[in-house]
C-alpha cells in the first residue's frame, strides 16, 4: 500500500498492461493499485466493449481517457472517482431540475444524523441536514445520474449514484472508523494552530452554511475555475469551503479549500489549506495551509503554514510557520518560525525561530533563535547567535555568541565575541576572541584579542587594550615614585597589561626650589629580561610650567625612556633607567623675543623651528614601585 494522502486522484499512478479487457474490470484494476474507490452504473459500458493498454506508471487521467467512452465524465468527491454518462439531446421528459428529498440515519442505532453535508457532484448543490437528519435540495442536471455524496465527520463518506429524476432517498450511514472527537479551540494542545474559521473576522464574512459544510465534512473537491462575488455567491455556491480551484476570481470575498495555479481577489482571499501559484488580493490573503508561489496582499497576509516564495504586503505580513523566500512588508514582519531568505519591512522584522538569511529593517529586527547571515536595522537588532553581520544604526544584541561582525552607532552586546565588535559609543561582552573597538568604551570579563577605545574595562586579558585608559582587574597596577633632572617629586599611576599600559604622571619643583610643576600622559610596554630582572619602555608627554601660573605658550617636554627594574609580582621594588628628552617651548620676552625658558639642564642639541626652540638631551630617572 502506498498510502497516498487525499490528493487529486488523477495524478496517482497506475500500470497497465492488458489486451481485450473488459472496462470495469481495468477500473477495478486502476481502482485496487491507485487506492480510491469507482462508482458508477454499468449501463454506461455496451456489453462487447473491451480496451487493450499498455502503460507504465502512468496518471489515472491518462488510462482514463484511454478507457472511457467520450460521453463519460468524471468527478472527485473525497476519495471517490463517479462517473456519469451524459444525457442525450433527445432524452424524453428530460426536465432542467429534480427534486431530491430525504432523510439520513446512523446505521448503528438509527439515530437521524443532523448537520450532514449532502450534495449532488456534477452540479456542486449541496443542503445539510436538519436535527430530524431531512434533506430537500434542486438539483440541475446534465447526466443520465444523479451522484449524491453524504459527508459527516462520526460517519463513514457515503456516494450513490440515482438515475436522473424526482428521487426519495432514505439512507443509513456506517459509524466512522477510528473517529476523533472534535476538541474545542480552548482545549487545544499546546501548539497546534485552529484552523482559519475560528478567525472572527472569516466568521463575519462566510455564511454560517458554508462553515457548517467545512466543519463537517473533510471533502476535498477540486474544480478548473471559480467566479465569486461573495462566499455562496459564485459558481461554487455553498461547495466553496470544501474546492481547490486552479483558477480563482473573487470580486469580492472569496472562500475555498486551496488554490491551484492563481487566484485573484477584489478585497479578501480566504483559503483554508494550501496555495500553490500565484494569489492577490486589493486588501488582504488569509490562509489556512502553506503557500508556495507569490503572495500579493494590498494591506496584509496571514499565513497559518509554510512559505515558499514572495509575499508583499502593504502593512503587514503574518506567518505562522517557515519561510523559504522573502517576506515584504511596509511595516511589520512577524514570522512564528525559521527562515531562509530575506524578510525586509520598513518598521520591524520578528522572527522566533532561526533566521538563515537577511532581516532588513527601518527599525528593529528581532530574531528569537539564532541569525546566520545578516541583520541589518535602523535602530537595534537582537538574536541569540549571530554568525554573520550584525548592522544597526543604535544598538546590536546577541543573547549568546557573536561569529562575526557586529556594527553599531552606540552598544554593541553579547556574550561572547568570536570576531568584531565596532561601535560608535561602547562595547560589552563577558568574553573576546577578536577585538573589540569602540569611540567611547569596551567591557569584557575575558579578552584574547585587541580592544580599542577610549576607556578599556576588562577582568582579564590575553590580548592587548589600547586606549586612553585601560582598567585590567588581574593586569598591570603600578604606584610610581620617582625622580628626575627636571623634577625631583614625581608620582605616576600605570594601568594596562604588560604588552600595553597607560602612564598618567604629574611632578612638582625643581633642583633649584623653584615652583616648577608638570602633569602628563603616556604609554609603555614591559618585558622580563631574566627572572629578577625586567625592561620598561616608555614614552611620556609633560606640560611643563616653569613658572606659578599655568603657561599657555607651548611647553610641551617629550620622553622616551628606558628603565630596568626589580622583577616583583606584588610589593616594592625599585626601576631606573636614562631617557632621551625633546623640549619644544615658545615661551618668550613679548619685548624682545628672547626664549625664557631654562628647563633643559644642559643640550645635546638645540634649534629654532620658527617660532618654537627645539632642545634635546639625556636624562634619567629613579623610582620606586608600588605594585
Amino acid at each position: 500500500m502506498k498510502g497516498y494522502s487525499q490528493d487529486n486522484l488523477l495524478k496517482r499512478k497506475v500500470k497497465l498492461d492488458v489486451v481485450d479487457q473488459k472496462p470495469e474490470e481495468l477500473l477495478l484494476r486502476i481502482s485496487s493499485e491507485a487506492e480510491f474507490t469507482f462508482s458508477y452504473d454499468a449501463s454506461i459500458f455496451s456489453q462487447e466493449e473491451t480496451v487493450s493498454l499498455a502503460l507504465e506508471d502512468a496518471p489515472v487521467k491518462t488510462a482514463l481517457d484511454k478507457i472511457l467512452p467520450k460521453n463519460v465524465h468524471y468527478k472527485i468527491s473525497g476519495n471517490h472517482l463517479i462517473l456519469l454518462k451524459h444525457l442525450s439531446a433527445s432524452t424524453p421528459d428530460k426536465k432542467e431540475k429534480y427534486l431530491i428529498t430525504g432523510q439520513v440515519y446512523n446505521a448503528e442505532n438509527n439515530v437521524p444524523l443532523k448537520n450532514t453535508v449532502v450534495y449532488e457532484i456534477s452540479s456542486l448543490v449541496s443542503v445539510i441536514t436538519d436535527h430530524n437528519g431531512a434533506f430537500s435540495m434542486s438539483v440541475p442536471t446534465q447526466f443520465e445520474q444523479l451522484g449524491l455524496s453524504f459527508s459527516q465527520k462520526s460517519v463513514q463518506d457515503t456516494v450513490i449514484l440515482l438515475p436522473a429524476g424526482d428521487q426519495e432517498v432514505v439512507l443509513s450511514l456506517n459509524p466512522a472508523k477510528n473517529v476523533i472527537p472534535a476538541v474545542s479551540i480552548k482545549e487545544l494542545p499546546l501548539g497546534t494552530l485552529p484552523p482559519v474559521e475560528t478567525l472572527s473576522f472569516v466568521q463575519q464574512v462566510v455564511s454560517r452554511q458554508s462553515l457548517l459544510r467545512t466543519k463537517n465534512t473533510d471533502l476535498a473537491l477540486q474544480t478548473t475555475a471559480q467566479v465569486s462575488f461573495v462566499p455562496v455567491i459564485g459558481t461554487n455556491l455553498k461547495m466553496g469551503g470544501l474546492i481547490e480551484n486552479k483558477y480563482s476570481l473573487n470580486i469580492l470575498v472569496g472562500y475555498a479549500r486551496g488554490v491551484g495555479v492563481f487566484e485573484l481577489g477584489g478585497l479578501f482571499n480566504i483559503i483554508r489549506e494550501d496555495v500553490k501559484g500565484a494569489q492577490i488580493s486589493g486588501l488582504g490573503n488569509f490562509v489556512g495551509g502553506d503557500t508556495h508561489g507569490l503572495q500579493l496582499g494590498g494591506l496584509f497576509n496571514h499565513n497559518r503554514g509554510a512559505l515558499r516564495g514572495l509575499q508583499i504586503g502593504g502593512i503587514n505580513n503574518m506567518l505562522i510557520d517557515s519561510l523559504k523566500g522573502v517576506q515584504f512588508a511596509g511595516i511589520n514582519n512577524i514570522l512564528k518560525g525559521g527562515m531562509k531568505g530575506w524578510q525586509i519591512t520598513g518598521i520591524n522584522n520578528l522572527t522566533t525561530g532561526n533566521v538563515d538569511g537577511v532581516q532588513f529593517a527601518g527599525l528593529t529586527n528581532v530574531a528569537l533563535e539564532d541569525v546566520r547571515k545578516i541583520q541589518v536595522a535602523g535602530l537595534v537588532n537582537k538574536g541569540r547567535n549571530v554568525e554573520g553581520l550584525q548592522f544597526a544604526g543604535l544598538v546590536n544584541l546577541a543573547k549568546e555568541d557573536i561569529k562575526g561582525v557586529q556594527l553599531a552607532g552606540l552598544i554593541n552586546k553579547a556574550r561572547n565575541v568570536k570576531a568584531v565588535q565596532f561601535a560608535g559609543l561602547g562595547n560589552a561582552a563577558d568574553t573576546v576572541f577578536g577585538a573589540q573597538l569602540a569611540g567611547l568604551l569596551n567591557h569584557s570579563r575575558y579578552s584574547e584579542g585587541a580592544q580599542l577605545a577610549l576607556i578599556n574595562i576588562a577582568d582579564s586579558v590575553s590580548g592587548i587594550p589600547i586606549g586612553l585608559f585601560s582598567y585590567v582587574k588581574k593586569g598591570l597596577q603600578v604606584l610610581e615614585f620617582s625622580s628626575n633632572e627636571i623634577t625631583p617629586v614625581n608620582m605616576a599611576f600605570k594601568t594596562g597589561v604588560r604588552r600595553f599600559y597607560n602612564i598618567f604622571s604629574g611632578g612638582y619643583g625643581d633642583w633649584g626650589g623653584s615652583s616648577r610643576w608638570s602633569f602628563g600622559y603616556g604609554f609603555g610596554t614591559e618585558r622580563y629580561l631574566t627572572d629578577k630582572l625586567l625592561l620598561n619602555l616608555e614614552y611620556n608627554a609633560y606640560w611643563v610650567n616653569e613658572k606659578e601660573a599655568f603657561q599657555t605658550d607651548l611647553s610641551l617636554l617629550n620622553r622616551l625612556g628606558v628603565f630596568f627594574g626589580q622583577r616583583k609580582q606584588k610589593g616594592i621594588s625599585m626601576s631606573g633607567g636614562p631617557a632621551v628628552n625633546i623640549w619644544l617651548s615658545e615661551w618668550r620676552d613679548p619685548d624682545s623675543g628672547a626664549y625664557l625658558t631654562q628647563l633643559a639642564p644642559y643640550k645635546i642639541a638645540e634649534e629654532n623651528l620658527g617660532t618654537t626652540l627645539l632642545q634635546m638631551w639625556i636624562g634619567g630617572k629613579l623610582a620606586v614601585r608600588l605594585n
